[in-house]
């Protein structure tokens, strides 16, 4: 079960089958957070605690960027709904942008160079919404711009799925972003080879993870 559940989030596609993945792509360096827009307090302690799970799952280091003369490589930008069709964004199709930000919750776009390396991310949120549906979005989004990007009910409760409203991971979102990021893996792997990795480490932190 949870094989295919990291099938589908990892080489899925919902939107636009030419945004699917072939290999397996993933961070290799730090993530460099630098937030935007009108962001509460209660936003930002929500990035806080979500980067926080991110990192001990994932062992990647994350930095927050303040200086406007350094990179970063993940934005998170908060803006009223009837901006977010508007961002603009280097080699993305204006019309793809209108299109995920229609139903004006949160979405993120991830660039790759090579196919196997995730170099840069943007999250999109909109700031009309309630603390706690951002605080949901966030974590969504966040996690899915780790190289999970796709959306399945397959497995529920889970981030993965449209129809909950999680504000933790789930034991089984858990293991599917240990799995991408376990030193077993390796970026770009095509989907049988990586499906055969996966198995192997599912299996072993099935067995070291308390039951749900």
């Amino acid at each position: 079960h949870l094989v295919s559940f990291f099938e589908t989030v990892v080489f899925g596609a919902e939107i636009d089958d030419r945004m699917k993945s072939l290999v397996i792509a993933r961070w290799t360096g730090a993530l460099r957070i630098r937030v935007k827009g009108q962001a509460s307090p209660e936003n930002i302690q929500s990035i806080r605690r979500h980067l926080a799970v991110i990192k001990k799952l994932t062992g990647i280091n994350i930095e927050k960027v303040e200086a406007p003369e350094k990179p970063e490589n993940l934005t998170i930008l908060f803006l009223p709904a009837m901006e977010m069709s508007k961002v603009k964004i280097n080699g993305v199709d204006p019309d793809y942008i209108r299109q995920i930000a229609a139903p004006l919750s949160c979405y993120f776009l991830s660039f790759k160079k090579p196919p196997d390396t995730i170099v840069r991310a943007v999250i999109v949120v909109n700031t009309q919404r309630s603390d706690e549906a951002i605080n949901h979005c966030l974590l969504e989004e966040l996690v899915q711009s780790m190289g999970l990007p796709n959306d399945t009910d397959m497995l529920r409760p889970s981030i993965f799925s449209d129809n909950d409203q999680l504000f933790a991971l789930s034991r089984s979102d858990k293991i599917l972003l240990r799995t991408l990021y376990d030193e077993r893996m390796t970026e770009g792997l095509g989907l049988d080879a990586a499906l055969n990795v996966a198995r192997e480490i599912i299996t072993d932190w099935d067995q070291r993870l308390p039951p749900p």
